[in-house]
């Protein structure tokens, strides 16, 4: 399901609905702007970004959200595997040449990518769960290992598996789905889950707790990851 949510849905979206394209919703619409911000405070405060900073943005989607970092930042690089999210990016927020998007796998773009000794900060902000287990694994240890300079890696919007029932309904047998990289939410970790992941790749971990008015803080939690 999440290729046919991240690939083809976005398609069928106006091409200016760029919360909409990325599923950035509550019940079908787009979320407000103090919404948005309270989701640029948290990652400005989690990644703590200065202007000498190159920023990987791993699972970049459109570009909306990256686009809100570009006067914090010296460079962003952009990572996603939809190609049309990626021209949605390219058209409307790839104004200069130190602010690229690219589509393709993300871990394949990471052990790849040529310039990975200037990247100070990374984020994967509503994708990770996406990753299926072998995947974030290789993904994390190799940035901790090969991206010498990355100082600060920004998870967010990571679903809790502590608090599952706060989001399903409770007539759903969603048992098979909190595993299921594939399906609409991903897999769900718990704190612990993610602080075992994290430790094992090299990282050291602290969690951070959107604040209650925040549209998904009932079942998610964000992440980050230091030397």
């Amino acid at each position: 399901m999440s290729d046919h949510l991240h690939k083809e849905f976005p398609k069928s979206c106006d091409p200016k609905d760029f919360w909409g394209q990325v599923k950035r919703t509550v019940n079908g619409q787009p979320i407000t702007q103090e919404q948005i911000d309270l989701i640029v405070d948290a990652i400005c405060n989690g990644l703590i970004f200065n202007k000498a900073d190159n920023l990987l943005d791993i699972g970049c989607g459109n570009g909306a959200l990256s686009v809100l970092f570009f006067s914090k930042l010296n460079t962003l690089v952009g990572i996603d595997f939809s190609e049309y999210l990626i021209s949605v990016a390219k058209e409307n927020f790839e104004k200069r040449p130190n602010y690229t998007f690219h589509f393709g796998d993300a871990y394949e773009f990471i052990i790849n990518y040529p310039g990975r000794d200037q990247i100070t900060k990374a984020l994967c902000y509503g994708v990770f769960s996406y990753f299926e287990q072998e995947k974030a694994e290789k993904t994390l240890s190799y940035l901790c290992k090969e991206y010498k300079n990355l100082t600060r890696v920004c998870i967010g919007n990571l679903p809790d598996k502590e608090r599952v029932d706060k989001f399903f309904y409770k007539d759903i047998d969603y048992k098979i789905l909190l595993h299921d990289p594939k399906s609409s939410i991903g897999i769900w970790r718990s704190k612990d889950e993610m602080r075992k992941l994290a430790t094992n790749c090299g990282w050291k971990i602290e969690f951070q707790q959107m604040p209650e008015n925040f549209y998904s803080a009932h079942y998610r939690y964000d992440v980050i990851l230091s030397r």
